[in-house]
């Protein structure tokens, strides 16, 4: 350690100036003695004799040797002293390291901390946002989400009808609208209990959500109905939806009280949104799901476990003004003409209504 060293050094340091300062003392008296004084100058002259003497000569030589190691002292006190500043220098720079490495981590500490604390806080508003949107027991979207949501797309479908050219037919434009209203459910719940009709209602969502996509809509609208928002699609095709969730509902068992495995059916009604191609704007949504809602009531008419759907007739000038109505409104509309309906029991001509 230089420290340690450097104690060792000091006692012959002083040993080493101990003997130096009696030839130092000579050294300057006879090179500073005043030439006027006559006893200083036998003074001097004597000294003069003495170091002309042998002596003289062993005590140069002693001077000397003290020289050289009082030199040779000097510079290894400054080693020393160098290897100790750069000793410390390397403790302070290890020190200061250190501080930079404990600084740098508690920086990336508080920034984990705060990222943490900032996607927790979306996590608990983007989960109070989904609870406050959901239905508590099917864990559905419910008519709220539906308000929230289905505006924009609405406005977004008629954009894209009106801007395609006058005959064509646009696609992936349509939001279809489905009802789903399970027949019978208040018997079921008579019958077997709220509990079964909870897990019944548990069940139907279940299925809807593996039927549909992902960019759709599952809804709990009613007590035993669920409302699909088919988002962007082609009107087209959507009857091959209905059947497909009509035959998945057929198929599905529920186990109640005692074992029993309880088996339904659901009549579907569905309406495109806009209602009429030609006229984009002559019906909002909200009028498309009371129509979609008016055909599983068409469809529970002609004797339930199907689907029904409400569509306006092709014709330029078509009146599509349809708020507000109820199902007799829409037979007279069907008888006019100027609405047709559809079902899984095939075209219905207005007679038959």
């Amino acid at each position: 350690m230089p420290g340690v060293r450097f104690s060792r050094l000091v006692p012959r340091v002083a040993a080493l100036a101990f003997l130096a300062a009696p030839l130092h003392a000579q050294v300057a008296l006879g090179a500073n003695a005043p030439a006027t004084s006559v006893q200083d100058t036998s003074a001097h002259a004597a000294f003069a004799q003495a170091a002309a003497a042998p002596g003289a000569s062993a005590s140069s030589d002693s001077v000397a040797t003290l020289t050289r190691r009082l030199v040779a002292l000097r510079r290894e006190l400054e080693v020393e002293r160098l290897a100790r500043v750069e000793g410390e220098r390397e403790v302070l720079e290890e020190q200061q390291g250190t501080q930079r490495a404990f600084l740098f981590a508690a920086a990336i500490l508080a920034v984990f901390s705060g990222w943490s604390t900032y996607r927790r806080r979306v996590d608990r508003q983007r989960l109070t946002a989904t609870l406050g949107a959901t239905d508590p027991l099917t864990g559905a979207w419910n008519r709220r989400h539906v308000q929230e949501v289905i505006p924009s797309d609405a406005s977004a479908a008629v954009r894209r009808h009106l801007s395609a050219p006058v005959g064509t037919v646009v696609r992936d434009a349509d939001i279809v609208f489905l009802m789903v209203d399970i027949d019978h459910f208040r018997l079921i719940n008579q019958r077997y209990g709220d509990e079964a009709g909870d897990r019944v209602l548990e069940n139907v969502a279940r299925q809807l959500k593996a039927v549909v996509r992902d960019s759709d809509l599952v809804v709990r609208w009613g007590g035993d109905a669920f409302l699909i928002a088919y988002r962007f699609t082609n009107r087209d095709g959507v009857s091959e939806l209905a059947e497909r969730i009509r035959h998945k509902i057929e198929a599905l068992e529920t186990e109640v009280r005692g074992g029993e495995r309880l088996k339904i059916t659901a009549s579907i009604g569905f309406s495109a949104f806009p209602f009429s191609r030609s006229n984009p704007n002559g019906l909002g949504w909200e009028g498309a799901i009371a129509i979609a809602d008016l055909a599983a009531y068409a469809t529970k008419r002609e004797g339930r476990n199907g689907w029904s759907t409400f569509r306006a007739a092709v014709g330029d000038g078509v009146d599509v003004s349809l708020r507000d109505v109820t199902l007799r409104d829409i037979d007279a509309r069907v008888a006019e003409g100027t609405v047709v309906m559809e079902s899984s029991r095939g075209a219905h001509e207005p007679a038959a209504l």
